[in-house]
């Protein structure tokens, strides 16, 4: 169930960046083009020589006009080609920004991981240690009742017991806490 970790959602930022600099050098290379605009106009117009408005059928006149604008670029090609020069670089960048953020999230993935089988691993030692000293505990209460060791022997006995019971429960706090980023991720 652990495999199947998905990827991070925050790797989707770095290939939104390399795609928006992948249309920005596209658009600097459409700079060198030609472009070639034309318009429409279809409408009426208000003809009376007696000013005034009227809203009477032999006044209005339908009026259509076509257009055409064709614009070469000759004097911003200097201009052009340092912007497409760093649009360029820009598309590089985030690429390799892409590329190792990508690489850097698989090795927190792979390390993640690592950690939560290592810390099952520790988990079961911890446990069985745990369960030791405080049957450890539980003999050393035995003998001080009976008055074979002083208190003091018994309450450092206690007092690995507590230790033990520490290092379990944070082992367990740590298999959940990675266990949790791990879900978060399926």
């Amino acid at each position: 169930f652990v495999q199947d970790i998905k990827e991070d959602i925050n790797l989707r930022t770095f290939d939104l960046q390399k795609k928006q600099s992948e249309l920005d050098v596209k658009l600097k290379k459409a700079a060198f083009l030609p472009k070639l605009i034309g318009t429409k106009y279809f409408g009426y117009q208000h003809f009376n020589d007696e000013g005034g408005l009227s809203f009477t059928n032999d006044i209005w006149h339908s009026n259509i006009t076509f257009g055409m604008n064709l614009s070469i670029p000759i004097f911003g090609a200097y201009k052009n080609k340092g912007s497409l020069k760093v649009a360029k670089i820009n598309e590089r960048i985030n690429e390799q920004i892409a590329f190792f953020e990508r690489k850097k999230s698989k090795n927190a993935d792979a390390l993640l991981l690592k950690d939560h089988y290592n810390g099952l691993s520790q988990l079961e030692f911890t446990k069985s240690n745990y369960q030791l000293y405080k049957k450890n505990v539980e003999l050393s209460l035995q003998k001080y009742n009976k008055g074979t060791i002083s208190l003091e022997v018994h309450l450092r006995t206690y007092e690995d017991y507590l230790k033990a019971e520490s290092n379990y429960l944070n082992s367990l706090s740590s298999v959940y806490t990675n266990y949790s980023s791990i879900r978060s991720r399926q």
